[in-house]
């Protein structure tokens, strides 16, 4: 890896390494969140000669910071904060009638398997009562 780096500083000078980092961080749009250390070590520059010979460089970085946070701060309509209030009291309630979707389904499985025990036990008891009650007579000796 050294190698590599060492060949891309040789083949690229400072300034347009800077700027191939700000162009993709730029297309990724995270530009607003990078620092300059982070923009140094991504184009393997010093940050002290960066500081002392390409200011330019960094006012471009620090001015697009402020522009992201600009666009952050954008004002919200009150139509719009009442639409996003009621949306999320909706999903409070449709999360609170999941869970209790949830419980009824257990209490309806446990009922289930409570009464289908209980519907068969008679009926067992009934066969073997009814077995019991046909009394077959002994052979008595003579």
């Amino acid at each position: 890896m050294k190698v590599a780096k060492a060949h891309a500083e040789a083949l690229l000078s400072v300034r347009e390494r800077v700027d191939a980092v700000i162009a993709l961080r730029r297309e990724e749009g995270t530009l607003a969140s990078m620092s300059v250390s982070e923009l140094c070590r991504l184009a393997a520059v010093n940050r002290a000669s960066l500081y002392a010979h390409h200011r330019d460089l960094i006012r471009q970085v620090t001015a697009s910071r402020g522009r992201g946070d600009d666009a952050r701060r954008a004002k919200v309509s009150r139509s719009e904060v009442k639409q996003r209030q009621e949306l999320a009291v909706a999903r409070r309630q449709i999360r609170a009638l999941l869970v209790t979707i949830a419980e009824l389904q257990l209490e309806v499985a446990a009922l289930r398997r409570r009464f289908s025990g209980e519907l068969r036990a008679p009926r067992k008891t009934a066969k073997r009562a009814a077995k019991s009650a046909t009394v077959i007579p002994r052979k008595t000796k003579p």
